[in-house]
């Protein structure tokens, strides 16, 4: 397991043995020594992913902009754009990073295949953004999402990015994408206090399915093991967070080849 944190203007990393876990002394730092290990000073976390070679890396806020740390044999930076906020961050099933956030021009993506170099700036959403953007993986390719002009929108990369618009911000909530067992993209959002979630097609999403009560979305969950039934979601409830769980599909999805779904309705 490997935690980043924040304790006052100090960012810090750690990791453990799943096996250490139950322990609590089995946390260290980067190159095993005893934890914790300070990242940076004046930088507010946002998001942790391992690249290349099992490297950490953290992305994080300094000033207005977005920075990006990894670790070989000491932190260094990386990554840093002088404007951005709410930067997200994954890494693909070839160790790459890729990172999104929103700029003052639209929600901006960078890809990495080390964590050390950065490819030039995409936007794959231009406007005024409106949320912390989100970011998954379809078949190693990445879906952005995030509310921009006041509206919820969704781009996917393919030779080109194309982007589609969902629905307007005052009806629905914003999107956060997550990620189930056999590489399908979720979509979640909070609507007259109910949790929902639709799964994306490609050029749209689903019908959508009510989860259960809830004022806004926290946290999707990203690929979670093979034998997992479905995907959980971490919502603010009544006073206190809950977690949600969404049933999947156990079927997968084959690369190039054009896919339908059918429901019970299509079959009668």
């Amino acid at each position: 397991m490997h935690l980043a944190w924040q304790a006052d203007e100090t960012l810090y990393y750690a990791r453990c043995a799943l096996e250490d876990l139950p322990k609590g002394t089995g946390w260290r730092g980067p190159m095993g020594e005893p934890a914790p290990a300070i990242v940076a000073r004046g930088v507010t976390l946002r998001a942790c992913a391992l690249a290349a070679g099992a490297r950490p890396a953290i992305a994080g806020e300094r000033g207005g902009g977005v920075v990006v740390y990894r670790f070989d044999g000491e932190w260094r930076e990386t990554f840093a754009s002088n404007e951005g906020r709410a930067p997200v961050m994954r890494r693909g099933s070839r160790r790459e990073l890729h990172l999104a956030f929103a700029g003052p021009d639209g929600i901006r993506y960078h890809t990495s295949p080390d964590g050390e170099r950065w490819l030039p700036r995409e936007t794959p959403l231009r406007g005024s953004v409106g949320s912390r953007p989100s970011l998954a993986l379809l078949q190693g390719r990445p879906v952005v999402a995030g509310v921009v002009n006041g509206r919820a929108a969704i781009a996917t990369r393919g030779e080109e990015w194309s982007s589609h618009s969902l629905w307007d911000v005052e009806e629905g909530g914003h999107p956060h994408l997550g990620t189930d067992r056999q590489g399908g993209v979720w979509c979640a959002w909070t609507d007259g206090g109910r949790i929902h979630a639709a799964r994306w097609l490609g050029e749209a999403l689903s019908p959508e399915f009510a989860l259960g009560a809830g004022t806004a979305v926290l946290l999707v969950e990203q690929a979670p093991p093979d034998l997992a039934a479905d995907l959980g979601l971490l919502v603010a409830g009544a006073g206190q967070p809950i977690i949600l769980r969404l049933p999947t599909p156990g079927l997968a999805l084959l690369e190039d080849l054009p896919t339908r779904f059918f429901d019970l309705l299509d079959l009668v």
